[in-house]
């Protein structure tokens, strides 16, 4: 019903490098865990002691997407960003799917900022799960001439429904392996979110109807005022502090999360404390300090007593 508009070439040269650097990192550098450089993760606060912040260091929000955790994980995304990407492609054009993809993998990154930011975050989820996005938001354009035929809107959506749950299996795979390094489901749902609104307000209508100008006019808002949010966020706090800071159990977040989040510990003072405190790397990861009694647990933390032995 709607007709093709060329080579697919964004989404064919974007999964070739995705999967060039991992295969070249992999074979040829051979440094770290990684399937790529760290150095392009997301990745906002250093590491112990110093406890840098990064958030300045932009190329992050982009780069992400060319560094994944292992073979499994960049296989799936290829495999599911080409049978994606392609048909979407092929029917609106190149420029459009690159802008709303690209676009989608940064919004990923500072959702990430804004509810997870003390995991290093890899691998192309946003941009993945973007194109989620974008096949829902192309039924609802198009939501009267997806009636009939193999491909009507009901099976569309299983369709994309079946894929959410592959990759939501895989997530928690990944998730029960451990490590600070994993994939994100912030990123996951800042990616569909933005690939939806903004397929909202890009794609082609094969029909025109009224009440779609009134979709994408509303788009056009939340797509405003979602990007406007997140980036004053990253911006405004410092360090990025992520929805597990409102909490008072966090026993469980890195070292410099669990220091940055005191108020009595300025990270500009980093120099005068971090000769005190200790970062433990079995288990979790928790903030200690030299000379700690033989009779605390090694879990041990709270913001006060670590302002005593500052006051001490």
């Amino acid at each position: 019903m709607q007709q093709t508009s060329g080579f697919p070439l964004f989404m064919v040269a974007i999964t070739l490098a995705q999967v060039g650097v991992f295969v070249a990192w992999s074979d040829y550098v051979r440094r770290g865990s990684l399937g790529g450089p760290v150095s392009l993760a997301v990745n906002m606060v250093g590491d112990w002691p110093k406890c840098g912040d990064q958030r300045g260091q932009l190329w992050r929000y982009v780069g992400y997407q060319f560094v994944h955790a292992d073979a499994s994980h960049i296989i799936y995304n290829a495999i599911v960003q080409l049978t994606l990407g392609i048909p979407v492609e092929l029917v609106h054009g190149s420029p459009r799917i690159c802008g709303i993809y690209l676009v989608s993998v940064v919004v990923g990154a500072l959702a990430v900022v804004f509810a997870t930011p003390q995991y290093i975050i890899v691998g192309a989820s946003g941009g993945v799960y973007s194109l989620f996005g974008v096949h829902l938001g192309n039924v609802l354009l198009n939501f009267e001439e997806y009636r009939a035929g193999l491909c009507n809107r009901w099976m569309r959506i299983l369709a994309l429904g079946l894929f959410v749950f592959g990759d939501l299996v895989q997530y928690y795979e990944a998730r029960e392996a451990g490590g600070r390094a994993s994939t994100s489901y912030a990123a996951h749902l800042g990616g569909f979110a933005a690939g939806f609104v903004f397929a909202l307000i890009f794609l082609h209508e094969m029909v025109d109807h009224p009440m779609e100008h009134c979709i994408r006019r509303l788009a056009w808002v939340v797509a405003a005022a979602s990007v406007a949010f997140l980036v004053g966020w990253n911006v405004v706090n410092d360090p990025p502090k992520g929805l597990p800071a409102f909490y008072t159990d966090r026993e469980n977040l890195p070292c410099c999360f669990q220091a940055l989040y005191c108020d009595g510990l300025d990270q500009a003072d980093w120099r005068d404390w971090k000769e005190s405190f200790v970062c433990t790397s079995s288990g979790n990861k928790h903030v200690l300090w030299d000379g700690l009694g033989a009779d605390a647990p090694d879990d041990t933390f709270s913001c006060s007593m670590l302002e005593d032995v500052l006051d001490a």
